[in-house]
């Protein structure tokens, strides 16, 4: 059975519903809170297994996290590593009526992923899936990019938070496909030549919700 590698976040998500995102400045009233496991990492990973293939996350976690959760959807955490000296990573997620949202992240023990936490071989079989998301040190993303391609993988990148990818990321040339929505679509590697984005790089809107 094919492999799929995440690389990634895991977060401990506050998510709020409102019936419309405040205004710089405003204040308004949740009509909902709940609280999970979260991170994009976390959340590729779980959504994934779901789906019936072998999944491994690679992570950094605090010593306040548990990984519990991943395990029993089926995650492989054996290349989840504890930093007892940081805090977990939190998000703070406000999600209005109309499925809109607005994230802001502490990475927390994510922040600590290092080079040395990828696994030499991130894909094993060419032709095997490696999920990316921004949510992690730049050079953890770069490298693990790279190493996939090295190794015959298939990347999906996930360019959020957005930050720049020209130096290892070209989707005009990559048979990988990258999945942002529209606030982050120029910024992995700038406008694209025509000012309208293409289809296939916009992803659609959707409800967030806690955890997976």
């Amino acid at each position: 059975m094919s492999l799929i590698t995440v690389v990634g976040s895991v977060n401990r998500d506050f998510v709020l519903t409102v019936k419309n995102l405040p205004h710089p400045g405003e204040t308004v009233l949740a009509q909902h809170f709940v609280e999970g496991v979260g991170g994009k990492g976390a959340n590729q990973g779980v959504a994934a297994a779901r789906l019936g293939p072998r999944v491994r996350l690679v992570a950094r976690v605090g010593a306040d996290a548990s990984v519990d959760a991943l395990a029993s959807e089926g995650v492989d955490v054996g290349a989840v590593r504890s930093n007892g000296l940081a805090a977990n990573g939190i998000a703070t997620v406000v999600v209005d009526d109309a499925g809109e949202n607005t994230i802001v992240v502490n990475p927390g023990a994510s922040a600590d992923l290092s080079v040395q936490d990828l696994p030499a071989r991130l894909v094993r079989s060419p032709g095997e899936d490696v999920l990316v998301q921004h949510e992690i040190p730049p050079d953890v993303g770069k490298r693990a990019v790279l190493r996939a391609h090295e190794q015959g993988g298939v990347v999906v990148l996930n360019p959020a938070p957005a930050r720049s990818t020209r130096r290892y990321w070209s989707p005009s040339t990559s048979s990988s496909p990258t999945s942002a929505n529209s606030p982050r679509f120029t910024a992995p590697t700038g406008p694209p030549p025509s000012t309208k984005p293409a289809p296939c790089w916009s992803a659609p809107r959707s409800r967030a919700g806690p955890s997976w």
